[in-house]
């Protein structure tokens, strides 16, 4: 499940050569509270929903190109900024690879609707 700068709209997924290795099933619900963080959003685990998109995987081989991108070294959680972890979403109610913050996010912004998209619209770009 995606939420931020990689789901459909941003055209980062073809910019990685992903989106072959994905098929989007559509919109998601996942876990969590939404956090501007600059260019993107981060997903911390807890309290609240946020709103993504779910993607079938294709090809494992797809991590190689994602995990980097996300800053998740899978054989070092401790310097990763991000974790990869398999998390049940709340809409579908289904289990789904989730990047969640690995650590503390000084000077974000929480995103009250838990959606990227509305809150770029919001702030006009």
């Amino acid at each position: 499940a995606l939420y931020g700068t990689l789901m459909s709209p941003f055209g980062v997924l073809d910019e990685l050569d992903a989106r072959i290795q994905l098929r989007l099933l559509g919109a998601c619900e996942m876990p969590g509270s939404l956090f501007d963080v600059g260019e993107w959003p981060s997903l911390v685990a807890g309290e609240g929903v946020a709103h993504g998109e779910l993607f079938e995987v294709l090809s494992q081989t797809v991590f190689e190109r994602l995990d980097p991108f996300e800053d998740y070294d899978p054989a070092d959680h401790a310097s990763s900024a991000y974790i990869r972890q398999s998390v049940r979403l709340l809409r579908p109610d289904v289990d789904a690879w989730v990047y969640v913050a690995s650590t503390p996010l000084p000077g974000a912004r929480l995103i009250p609707s838990g959606s990227w998209l509305q809150w770029l619209a919001g702030r006009g770009e």
